[in-house]
């Protein structure tokens, strides 16, 4: 696939596009197909269906057609006889359906605003609905090679809160890191079933950025999307062939179907609320320079693989090395979306991003309303660490909440305060996690939930 070509939407269902031939190529058609296709069909099934007779069938005004093709007069005068109500029935089908063409009524519409891009109307979505995260969960895979190694105790941690609200995927490279992981979890008390295990080799922990997308389909199920992670040497010079296999692997583990997407990214710079809205920064452009993408190009994808009618692209932090919207962004419903803050007297630029970024969502509708915005602290040292209380793991119920010991406590306490006021009946727990954010991430991005693609909605105590 050349870099520089967007890929037509793949059209499926009723909503697709269709296009017309004319009365005579109909013909035409039919008549070829009755007068040598359907022996050849009969020939190898012994017998021809009721649905096969009735497409080969000529109706009869294309009969009446046929017969006036005899003479150039009665030709003139049935094609003008049937062109009129052709034209007609044309004009009134047109009519009906132009308004659900243009605008979908199920999903809320495409709003133009500053840093919005709308998708192109002629896209049409492969899945059903991008799922939430805040919404039923029927696992979280975690990043357990990487921190069984390193990071043991926040694993153990985020287990404990999370194995009795759902099931924990861990991955790891290989059987001997199973067992360690196994052997932690007993010295901890911890149950060994606590975890599934799924034994796929990768770079680090960081499968919320290579890990897949998972999509409700048109059937009720799951299915994955897939996008290219790290194709191209990262700043750093790496490169992880590995990390980008893991999506296929697990569509082999859990037995659903995957798409690949024609787009570059990292699963923490694509949020949504479930409905159709989505937010990424401009990194998610940007990414896409070497495909030649402009935001048009990206709308339409967002759109035809993901079903996402509005798209807010914000600017990225300026300390932040991954971009990713996670960092200072999340959705916690479908009309609620929280937004870090910072004094400005830390880091008086990335103060004013994240100002920018919650006046432009406060802009945003949805069912009709104004987005709520919640503001929420963030420390910038200017050590290159980033302390983020956005970057959370919803887990059917509990909520895990990145803390820092290094922090005030005040300050940490503050953060879960403000997540029980805006998540009544969700249980608000904090991980320390100051090693995994000195390694570029937090608790979020060493995730990724696989979503329940029931409509049942979540019970809260």
């Amino acid at each position: 696939m050349a870099a520089d070509t967007l890929p037509p939407p793949r059209l499926t269902g009723t909503g697709g596009i269709k296009s017309f031939g004319s009365l005579e190529e109909t013909v035409a058609a039919k008549a070829k197909t009755a007068s040598r296709a359907l022996p050849i069909d009969r020939e190898r099934s012994g017998k021809q269906s009721s649905a096969g007779r009735r497409q080969a069938e000529l109706t009869s005004i294309e009969k009446l057609y046929l017969l006036l093709q005899r003479s150039a007069v009665a030709r003139f005068v049935g094609v003008t006889i049937l062109s009129v109500p052709a034209l007609f029935v044309l004009a009134l089908f047109w009519w009906n359906v132009r308004d659900d063409v243009a605008t979908p009524s199920a999903k809320p519409q495409v709003a133009v605003a500053p840093g919005l891009s709308p998708a192109a109307p002629s896209a049409v979505s492969e899945a059903t609905e991008f799922l939430s995260e805040f919404g039923r969960q029927d696992g979280i895979l975690l990043g357990c090679n990487e921190l069984v190694e390193y990071h043991p105790k926040v694993m153990i941690d985020m287990i404990r809160a999370m194995h009795e609200k759902v099931e924990i995927y861990g991955l790891v490279n290989d059987s001997a890191q199973r067992q360690k992981v196994v052997s932690m979890l007993e010295q901890n008390g911890l149950p060994a079933n606590a975890v599934e295990f799924a034994e796929i080799p990768a770079y680090g922990m960081w499968v919320r950025d290579f890990g897949p997308k998972f999509m409700r389909n048109k059937v009720g199920g799951l299915t994955m999307m897939d996008f290219a992670y790290l194709d191209r040497p990262a700043t750093d010079g790496t490169v992880r062939p590995n990390d980008d296999k893991v999506p296929q692997r697990l569509s082999e583990m859990f037995r659903t179907s995957i798409t690949s997407v024609p787009l570059s990214m990292e699963g923490g710079n694509l949020l949504t609320n479930g409905f159709g809205l989505c937010i990424s920064t401009s990194q998610l452009v940007n990414e896409n320079s070497h495909r030649a993408y402009g935001m048009n190009q990206v709308a339409n994808i967002l759109k035809t693989y993901f079903g996402q009618l509005q798209w807010a692209s914000l600017d990225h932090l300026p300390p932040d090395g991954t971009r990713h919207a996670d960092t200072y962004v999340m959705f916690t419903a479908p009309d609620t979306v929280v937004v870090a803050s910072c004094d400005p007297k830390e880091d008086a630029l990335s103060a004013a991003v994240m100002d920018r970024s919650a006046e432009q969502l406060s802009k945003l509708q949805f069912d009709g309303k104004p987005l709520r915005v919640v503001r929420i602290p963030m420390s910038l040292r200017g050590d290159g660490v980033i302390r983020t209380y956005t970057n959370v793991v919803f887990a059917n119920g509990t909520l895990l909440v990145p803390q820092y010991s290094d922090i005030s406590s005040t300050i940490n306490e503050q953060a879960l305060e403000i997540y029980r006021k805006i998540m009544p009946g969700w249980k608000v727990v904090g991980i320390e996690c100051l090693s995994v954010a000195r390694k570029g991430g937090s608790l979020h991005c060493i995730t990724c939930n696989v979503p329940s693609p029931s409509l049942m909605p979540l019970e809260l105590k």
